[in-house]
């Protein structure tokens, strides 16, 4: 009777660990669900805080995302007339900026001798460091092409950290249970299931590894080429050239006016000092001159009555009363 009651509560621990981990793998998948459809980013931190307050979970938090996961990758294509010096250069700004180089290889010989070579680069940079890569690859020789990737696996991070952090509350239950166990039949049947555990675990694991290597450092690829003679850029037609030299124009017409504008604003208070001055001027010189005009008219009316007298007229010439 008791090892019956034992094999029972073996069964029904084992149920109910099922139930609770299927529960909480349906939970992360229709949230991902609901967030595809409304086309925005929801916050897993808390939705599986939540789940593992209902399901007894402690997993470790540091799994869960606490922002945007982004993976990064790179393209270019370079052709240079020094190769030996560009291969340099490829080495040690890789060095120089903490990343590795994933694999590389060259091939053909020199053109000086027959054909001409290619090497192949896959760098690992890391992120943080991707801003810095970018501004020092011109050293690296003729840029003739570029191609930027960028790829969002929040929702993949946030799932696949999810049943992590389910399988180690398994994985942490089923060891109790060997613990409590008394019989051997129950020891075996929570062996294999704990090996299953351990398994998935193990496998969900070592992708939120790659997932987190793929976060943590930017995938450049380089295809360079040894050239004799480097590529130019296409000529411009003659729409192109006219294009630019209107905008060219516009600009400058923009940027006269904006000085002006900026100019007038900020000797606005000098402006105005000189402009109140020179009316006054110009209003004391106006005063001036009507005084002047003036004096002259009295001195001139003056010298008439001393000098000059009016002849006396004829009776023929005096008017009819």
């Amino acid at each position: 009777m008791k090892a019956f009651r034992n094999k029972t509560l073996v069964f029904l621990l084992l149920l109910t660990l099922l139930l609770t981990a299927c529960g909480g793998n349906r939970t992360t998948d229709e949230k991902r669900a609901e967030a595809e459809y409304a086309g925005t980013n929801i916050s897993y931190t808390s939705d599986l805080s939540a789940q593992s307050e209902n399901s007894g979970m402690s997993g470790n938090d540091s799994l869960l995302p606490s922002s945007q996961k982004l993976i990064k990758k790179l393209f270019y294509t370079f052709e240079s007339k020094e190769f030996d010096k560009s291969l340099g250069v490829i080495r040690q700004l890789t060095a120089e900026l903490g990343g590795y180089i994933e694999s590389s290889s060259v091939s053909g010989q020199s053109y000086k001798r027959s054909g001409a070579r290619t090497a192949e680069f896959v760098l690992r940079i890391p992120a943080d460091k991707t801003g810095d890569f970018e501004a020092k690859a011109a050293e690296i020789g003729n840029n003739t092409s570029l191609r930027e990737e960028v790829e969002d696996i929040s929702l993949q991070y946030a799932d696949t950290a999810s049943k992590v952090q389910s399988l180690e509350t398994q994985r942490d239950r089923l060891l109790a249970m060997m613990e409590e166990a008394e019989d051997l039949q129950d020891l075996l049947t929570i062996q294999d299931h704990l090996t299953q555990v351990e398994y998935e675990l193990e496998s969900y694991t070592s992708q939120l590894r790659v997932l987190e290597n793929l976060v943590a450092y930017t995938t450049a690829t380089i295809t360079l080429y040894e050239v004799e003679t480097l590529t130019e850029a296409a000529p411009k037609t003659f729409g192109e050239k006219l294009g630019e030299k209107f905008s060219g124009s516009l600009k400058r017409v923009g940027e006269f006016f904006t000085d002006a504008a900026l100019f007038l604003v900020g000797n606005l208070p000098s402006i105005l000092t000189a402009a109140a001055a020179v009316v006054l001027i110009v209003f004391g010189i106006r005063i001036g001159m009507k005084k002047h005009k003036v004096r002259k008219e009295k001195k001139l009316q003056e010298a008439f009555k001393k000098g000059m007298r009016l002849p006396e007229q004829t009776p023929e010439e005096k008017p009819n009363p």
